[in-house]
C-alpha cells in the first residue's frame, strides 16, 4: 500500500573504489548486451499496488485527500524532478481529469501505476537495447486470475500481474490459482509455450509455418503482439501511444543522480 512507499529503499550504487567492484560505473552509461530479448507486460500489471484499495476501500479516501504529497514518493519522482509539484498536477490532470480519485476511476489509477512502473520503463528499455528484441502485451483474462488474490475479487477486465505466468509455468503457490483447463486457456498456454520454446532454441520466437510472424520491435514502428481479452492474438504497432508519450515528455527524471 502507499503507506509503505517508497517500496524500493536499497538502490544500486557505484562501488568503483572497491577492490573487486561489482558495479564500477553508472548503469545508465552501460552498453546493452546485443542478445535476443523478449519483454512483455500485462495490461493491469500494477494491480499489485492498487488492489489494496479494493480490499480496504477506506484507504482510497486518504489517498485522494493526500495525493499531492503521496504521488511524488509513490511514483518515484520526488528526488528526480526539479518541478515535482507541476508533475503531480499534470499526472492528476492526465489520469483523473482533476476529478476526485474514487473507485469510479480505479482503472485509471491502475493504469497510472502500470504505466509509470512497468509499461513506460519497458518501452525505454527496448529503446536502448541493441540486440533483436520482441514485445508482447498480455490482456487475456482466463478462468483463473491473480486479481482474485491481489484485489480479493475480479474488479477489472484485463490481465493482472502474474497472470501470463499461469500459462507458462506450473505454478506452485499457496493461493487458489489453478492450471489452465478450458480449451481457450489451453490454446493460450500452448501458443505461449511454442513461442518461448522457439525463442530459446533459435533466438526467434515464431516457429516455421505459424499463423503469424511475431515482428521485432523497433523504436519507430513499435511492432508487438497482443493477447486480447478473449484470446485473440494480433500483430500491432505503437504501444499505448498517448500513455507512453505522456511519460516520455514529462519532466520527472531529469535529476537522476550521477553516482560515478
Amino acid at each position: 500500500a502507499f503507506q509503505a512507499d517508497p517500496l524500493i529503499i536499497f538502490l544500486p550504487i557505484c562501488d568503483r573504489n572497491a577492490t573487486n567492484p561489482f558495479l564500477p560505473f553508472n548503469p545508465h552509461n552501460a552498453e546493452p548486451a546485443p542478445v535476443p530479448w523478449i519483454v512483455g507486460v500485462n495490461s493491469l500489471v500494477d494491480l499489485i499496488r492498487t488492489g489494496v484499495f479494493v480490499r480496504e476501500p477506506e484507504t482510497l479516501i486518504e489517498y485522494n485527500q493526500q495525493f499531492d504529497q503521496i504521488a511524488p514518493v509513490s511514483l518515484y519522482y520526488d528526488n528526480t524532478s526539479t518541478i515535482p509539484e507541476k508533475v503531480t498536477k499534470e499526472v492528476r490532470e492526465f489520469y483523473f481529469d482533476d476529478q476526485p480519485i474514487t473507485m469510479k476511476l480505479f482503472r485509471n489509477l491502475t493504469d497510472m501505476y502500470s504505466d509509470r512502473m512497468f509499461i513506460w520503463p519497458s518501452v525505454e528499455a527496448l529503446r536502448v537495447h541493441k540486440g533483436p528484441h520482441y514485445f508482447y502485451y498480455f490482456d487475456y483474462l482466463g478462468e483463473y486470475s491473480f486479481q482474485e488474490i491481489l484485489a480479493g475479487k475480479r474488479v477489472l477486465v484485463g490481465s493482472s500481474d502474474l497472470d501470463d505466468l499461469i500459462y507458462i509455468w506450473k505454478i506452485k503457490n499457496p493461493f487458489e490459482v489453478g492450471e489452465p483447463t478450458t480449451s481457450q486457456d489451453l490454446n493460450i498456454s500452448h501458443l505461449l509455450l511454442n513461442l518461448i520454446y522457439n525463442f530459446i532454441s533459435s533466438g526467434k520466437p515464431t516457429p516455421p509455418g505459424f499463423d503469424f510472424e511475431w515482428p521485432q520491435w523497433d523504436n519507430e514502428q513499435q511492432n508487438f503482439i497482443s493477447f486480447g481479452i478473449s484470446g485473440e492474438v494480433t500483430v500491432n504497432s505503437t504501444l499505448l501511444p498517448s500513455r507512453v508519450n505522456f511519460w516520455s515528455q514529462l519532466h520527472f527524471n531529469e535529476e537522476i543522480i550521477e553516482c560515478c
